[in-house]
């Protein structure tokens, strides 16, 4: 039987290397992708993501809720990630608090129904397409649509990321969508059918396809379980010691 998430958070917490190891196989696809979405850049994703694993299996012991292992971790790829393109893009943080588009209401047509892929389709180059478009946009909406259909984050926690108003918030990801639906409507008028309607279904479904198929470099593996182990050990014996605080909330200790 499937060890579930908290019993392997559980035992990693006691530094058991099988476990560390499961919990990184079980979790290192969607980190990675996240990053790569987010910073667009191999090596800096690479280090984003072992970084990430070893500030969650240094804290692993304040977990207060260790089925949102997952979830933690996003969390401070999301953090590191940001941190990254504050340094490298500075100007980027202060268009985006700028209300430079206006607010617009959701296309409830896209948010309606369920994609489901025909067994006769082959997707992948609509998938490398949307892709492609997606990576035109402007930084503010991509990011915006990243953290929206592949994290599902609510409003009020992108708008704090983005460092924008709510408002802000709401209207890029439909901008967003607008001009992907544009692009794949100009493709299909040349005669590329890329079977991608309803659009904001087949978008949560390309990101979940995208994720299980992502490849992350094995030395990443190799460092991050090696390096994972000895610092949850040290939890291990530092909880068991009486130190550190119990952090509460779903997140446990912040990025």
């Amino acid at each position: 039987m499937e060890q579930s998430m908290k019993e392997l958070v559980e035992m990693a917490v006691e530094g058991d290397q099988q476990a560390i190891a499961i919990l990184y196989e079980r979790t290192n696809r969607k980190a990675y992708y996240l990053a790569l979405q987010l910073v667009k850049d191999q090596d800096q994703a690479q280090d984003i993501l072992q970084d990430a694993y070893l500030k969650v299996f240094t804290n692993l012991g304040m977990l207060q809720q260790p089925e949102n292992f997952q979830g933690w971790l996003d969390t401070i790829v999301i953090n590191k990630s940001k941190d990254y393109l504050k340094k490298k893009k500075p100007v980027l943080f202060s268009q985006m608090a700028a209300k430079d588009e206006e607010e617009s209401e959701p296309d409830f047509e896209d948010e309606s129904g369920y994609f489901s892929p025909e067994k006769r389709v082959d997707y992948g180059e609509t998938k490398r397409l949307i892709q492609e478009m997606i990576d035109r946009l402007p930084e503010a909406q991509r990011m915006a649509v990243v953290l929206y259909y592949l994290e599902n984050l609510p409003v009020a926690r992108i708008a704090r990321i983005m460092e924008c108003s709510e408002g802000t918030v709401k209207s890029r990801p439909n901008y967003g969508r607008k001009s992907i639906k544009e692009q794949v409507l100009a493709l299909e008028k040349k005669g590329t059918k890329l079977y991608c309607m309803p659009f904001v279904p087949f978008l949560y479904w390309m990101f979940r396809q995208q994720v299980l198929s992502a490849v992350v470099p094995g030395a990443v593996g190799a460092a991050v379980v090696q390096t994972a182990g000895a610092s949850a050990v040290g939890a291990g014996m530092a909880k068991a010691a009486g130190a550190g605080n119990v952090v509460g909330g779903t997140g446990g200790a912040s990025a």
